[in-house]
């Protein structure tokens, strides 16, 4: 959050859309906190008004968690078989929805806090064939201490076992002009 604070830096601003209840207002108080500005909507990605556009649309997909099993191990015994369909639908619902959003030349992150295909690669990959009009971002400025996390794609993803954290994936894509 404070990286976001300083981001947008004090002329931008944060809006956040979050469907959870208080959701929104406690992102908002971290944003105000590190200094941003923050609209908060508590509702969902598909109802915010179309003509609202933005310069980055970060998507924190809600996902399966399975990247954070060592935080939270009860994650294991939540699941059930049908979660991850449940979980992919929801996340390709919100992508495409949150991409309309993004202005032409924008920049689109996907990131979720698991390490499933069919929520990572399967959900980018399959928007990136729908939408022509977005592309995978390449990785020409992707910092020096990031780029070990970074793959031949340029998507980012971190393992419990070879990073000593959470695993985690994130996908940017940029719209075109």
């Amino acid at each position: 959050t404070a990286y976001m604070a300083q981001a947008v830096g004090p002329s931008g601003s944060v809006t956040a859309v979050d469907a959870g209840r208080g959701a929104g207002r406690r992102i908002g108080a971290l944003l105000e906190l590190c200094g941003a500005r923050a609209r908060i909507v508590e509702d969902r990605i598909e109802n915010l008004p179309l003509e609202e556009r933005y310069d980055a649309v970060l998507v924190d997909a809600p996902c399966s968690g399975l990247g954070t099993l060592r935080e939270h191990p009860e994650i294991r015994w939540r699941r059930v078989p049908g979660d991850l369909a449940d979980f992919t639908r929801r996340q390709s619902v919100i992508l495409r929805s949150a991409a309309a959003h993004v202005r032409p030349g924008g920049r689109l992150v996907y990131a979720t806090c698991t390490l499933t295909r069919a929520e990572n690669d399967d959900i980018v990959d399959a928007f990136l064939a729908e939408r022509g009009d977005f592309a995978a971002s390449d990785c020409s400025d992707v910092h020096p201490v990031l780029r070990a996390l970074v793959d031949e794609r340029c998507r980012l993803r971190t393992f419990p076992h070879r990073h000593d954290m959470a695993g985690f994936f994130a996908a940017r894509m940029i719209r075109g002009a």
